[in-house]
């Protein structure tokens, strides 16, 4: 049974009247409130879009950056012990298995790693190799032009990993699966102090691919560093040796023997040919140990950068999106004698070959723009002009920029690894007007003349320009 109170003053009439207004009030209401939170969110959009051209209020803020205590225990310098310096190509750090890969494609990249440093959370500058490779060899940002431009065209100061080492006696070796006429990258690195400088193409031959795309097996890239090393060793001088392997890139091409897990998804083939990149690696690892020369050389492993091959963000690849999933990249160094180590801090490649060159107790190059590894050091990158989209990492805050499209998006790492949550709002414009600033500064450092001097001190202090 259901009562009803009524008013002895109200008539039904009356209460059916003042329901219906109740109705009208709170439809009203809620209309009012819609279109209040449609404008907010415009407006929000606007500004967060607004700020992209607004060169005005580029305002750089810094935080205090310390040494990374991840290096503390390295008490010994390595000054006079060999160095292996292996670049890999295309590959994410989760398809190395001491990163997560459950598939055992890296036995012998494994066991370095579990007696070396091993960094977690590194990144690439970008996320294709012609800017990445030639930007972490020179510890610099490729960036430095809204158009893109070709290595060769670059006219920025530059040094390289190995010429630290060759200033200090060593004999020095670069062999590398890429043709490194592509992009003109034998026009960007300066090999003069380089005693033998081996790539495909350089005698004239290659195994497959065309253009100026002309590869060869990793295998044989191998063998030429085996047989350099074999020569090398009767020296008095300590050894430096580059290897790039270029297997792990389409079209994966090595010999069918190591079709392991088949041919029908591309993880498959990545997979297959990281099995057969970690195999040529273990060739190198075997020598060392043969001549007992493990304990007197150094090893570091990295790659340029990642490859989307989990469909996380639409599609596989690398080039067009900043991702951590084309960023993170696997970056492990091998130090005789010291306690391994997991290191969880964030940290740049632009910052990789100059802590390498430090442990060494060697000069860093002034023309370098990374320093050693450094906690609360922002950390920058970029895809290829053509999909034109720049980045940063700000502690747990990531920034992206599409600067054609002048969208933005704002990820909290710690909260969303995969970058799910897109939760851009006027609360992170301090950190968009940060990363704009260091595209500022790079893209119109080379016509710093017409700077005042307030905003060169300004940009050589958040880019580390010494030059």
């Amino acid at each position: 049974m259901f009562i009803f109170f009524i008013n002895k003053k109200s008539t039904v009439k009356d209460l059916r009247w003042r329901k219906r207004k109740r109705i009208k009030v709170l439809f009203w209401l809620n209309f009012v409130l819609f279109i209040l939170a449609i404008l907010i969110n415009i407006l929000f959009l606007n500004l967060d879009a607004s700020i992209i051209d607004n060169k005005a209020s580029l305002i750089a803020y810094d935080y205090q950056e310390v040494l990374l205590d991840d290096l503390s225990n390295v008490t010994d310098k390595f000054s006079g012990k060999n160095i292996i310096f292996v670049l890999l190509e295309s590959v994410s750090a989760e398809q190395i298995g001491y990163y997560g890969n459950e598939r055992n494609v890296t036995p012998n990249i494994n066991r370095l790693a579990e007696k070396s440093i091993v960094f977690r959370n590194a990144y690439s500058t970008a996320s294709h190799s012609e800017y990445a490779q030639p930007g972490l060899l020179s510890s610099r940002y490729m960036f430095t032009s809204d158009i893109r431009t070709d290595l060769g065209d670059l006219k920025s100061p530059r040094k390289f990993l190995w010429d630290s080492f060759s200033d200090d006696g060593y004999t020095t070796g670069y062999f590398s699966s890429q043709d490194d006429r592509w992009q003109e990258m034998n026009k960007y690195i300066d090999f003069r102090n380089l005693d033998e400088y081996s790539y495909s193409m350089s005698d004239g031959k290659n195994d497959y691919g065309s253009g100026f795309s002309k590869k060869d097996y990793d295998h044989k890239t191998t063998d030429l560093a085996l047989d350099w090393l074999n020569k090398t060793i009767d020296n008095k001088n300590p050894f430096f040796l580059y290897l790039n392997f270029q297997s792990t890139h389409r079209p994966y091409a090595k010999p069918k023997s190591y079709d392991y897990y088949g041919t029908a998804r591309e993880l498959d083939e990545h997979d297959n040919s990281m099995r057969y990149v970690d195999e040529q690696f273990g060739k190198i690892v075997k020598f060392l140990k043969e001549n007992n020369l493990s304990e007197d050389t150094v090893i570091a492993i990295t790659s340029d950068h990642g490859h989307e091959l989990k469909g996380r963000h639409g599609g596989g690849g690398h080039g067009l999106t900043i991702y951590n999933n084309v960023l993170l990249v696997p970056a492990i160094i091998y130090l005789p004698g010291v306690d391994p180590h997991n290191a969880i801090s964030k940290v740049s490649h632009i910052d990789f070959i100059p802590t390498l060159i430090d442990l060494f107790n060697y000069k860093i190059p002034d023309e370098f723009q990374g320093d050693i590894m450094k906690f609360n050091r922002s950390i920058y990158f970029v895809t290829q002009s053509h999909k034109y989209k720049i980045g940063m990492v700000d502690k747990n805050i990531k920034v992206i920029i599409d600067m054609n499209d002048k969208q933005i998006e704002v990820y909290n790492l710690k909260e969303d690894p995969f970058e799910l949550n897109n939760i851009n709002s006027k609360k992170y414009n301090p950190q968009i007007l940060k990363l704009l600033f260091w595209k500022f500064c790079q893209v119109d450092y080379y016509n710093k003349e017409k700077w005042s001097k307030e905003i060169i001190d300004r940009c050589s202090k958040h880019n580390n320009f010494k030059i």
